[in-house]
């Protein structure tokens, strides 16, 4: 069974994944993809096996729209998905401060996208 404690390598696998959307991977979600993995410390291996997990789900749901990549909008998914369990723990929190950071988010931007995860972390 597959924990449900959000890692480094599913973080840069749903990165990967709305970046793949439209089949296509811009200079600037290339250089995106490479600083989030630098942030978290994403191996070789990680990558490979992230990579593979996202054309896969690109070939299921098939080739989006054209699509452009918004920092807030991907830390808010990421985000969402730590707290899907209803507890974020100290590791989630920096790998979220992290990716934060690595994409670039507008930091009155995380510190609401922050509070509305915390919100709803306690209601679950």
């Amino acid at each position: 069974m597959e924990s449900s404690e959000l890692t480094s390598e599913k973080v840069f696998q749903l990165l990967l994944e709305e970046i793949m959307r439209d089949g296509d991977i811009s200079e600037i979600e290339r250089s995106t993809l490479n600083e989030v993995k630098q942030a978290l410390g994403v191996t070789s291996e990680q990558h490979q096996r992230a990579w593979q997990a996202a054309v896969g789900s690109l070939k299921a749901r098939g080739r989006q729209a054209e699509y452009e990549l918004i920092p807030e909008d991907v830390f808010r998914r990421v985000a969402a998905r730590a707290c899907a369990d209803g507890q974020i723990s100290d590791a989630e929190k920096l790998i979220l401060e992290k990716v934060s950071r690595a994409l670039r988010v507008d930091p009155e931007e995380h510190r609401v996208i922050w509070k509305a995860i915390e919100q709803a972390a306690a209601k679950a």
